[in-house]
């Protein structure tokens, strides 16, 4: 799948690090799938990757970011080189 350059607040992010923590081994193991089942929930499977640090790469006309910008993500399907998010996902990685 290839990413589409962003639109409104939407940021591209180059990906140098992507997070593998314990909600993706629950989600791996269907333990996410079984949890929401059980309490009524309907369910959408999810990529690999809930977190990741990168730069941005381009931004929307609406983004609170710039390219060049430094960023930490919390999304899904981040264990890729290159993502789309909205741009309320990220944060700065460095206070400024």
């Amino acid at each position: 799948m290839v990413d589409e350059l962003p639109s409104g607040s939407d940021i591209q992010v180059a990906v140098h690090a992507a997070g593998l923590n314990f909600k993706d081994v629950l989600n791996a193991l269907g333990m996410l799938k079984q949890h929401a089942e059980s309490s009524g929930a309907e369910y959408e499977a999810q990529p690999l990757g809930f977190e990741c640090a990168g730069t941005v790469l381009a931004a929307g006309p609406t983004a609170d970011f710039s390219p060049g910008d430094e960023v930490i993500v919390n999304h899904t399907g981040l264990m890729r080189r290159r993502a789309t998010v909205p741009s309320a996902a990220a944060s700065p990685s460095r206070p400024g």
